[in-house]
């Protein structure tokens, strides 16, 4: 005879879940509920930190496999997380300095006219570097333009910007 204690819970909010999952029970197995064929639910596994994970995590994470040569189903996202990605850092970075409603390439422009005691103003020296990514990136970035999303993106290319964005995350600098 097999002692089976079992308790469901059910959450709308995944970081609460994520801490129930951190309980001391004898095993902690975290299912979720998903659409499967003929819109019947079934049980699958959950991995909690990639439910829980943000866009600007998943983006940084997406960039990193890549880099490393880790298998990535879509060039296009790949392209679309760098923009993303350095607008996720800058605000950041600069929380209150970087408007959210702004485009990445108004806010290289408000880090080009930045004046001390702008903090802003310490971007300048990546000016020239944001703007060559933001070039590459914004080919990808709008999905309501047909090119954008058809568009032949070289492997090798893909990696070196992904590079330079990354570095300016974790240098500060090109």
């Amino acid at each position: 005879m097999v002692n089976v204690e079992k308790t469901l819970a059910a959450y709308r909010n995944g970081m609460t879940l994520k801490e129930f999952a951190k309980l001391p029970l004898n095993s902690n197995v975290v299912q979720k509920i998903n659409r499967v064929n003929n819109d019947y639910s079934n049980f699958s596994t959950c991995d909690i930190d990639k439910e829980c994970a943000s866009n600007y995590y998943r983006d940084h994470k997406m960039l990193q496999d890549f880099i490393d040569g880790q298998a990535v189903n879509d060039l296009h996202s790949v392209a679309k997380a760098i923009r993303s990605l350095l607008e996720g850092y800058l605000h950041r970075r600069f929380p209150g300095h970087v408007k959210r409603c702004k485009l990445f390439g108004q806010i290289i422009g408000d880090v080009k006219l930045a004046q001390l005691p702008n903090p802003l103003f310490y971007l300048q020296p990546l000016a020239t570097e944001l703007d060559e990514i933001n070039d590459y990136a914004g080919q990808f970035h709008h999905n309501t333009d047909v090119t954008s999303s058809t568009a032949y993106i070289s492997d090798s290319e893909l990696r070196n910007y992904a590079r330079r964005t990354l570095t300016i995350i974790h240098k500060g600098e090109p």
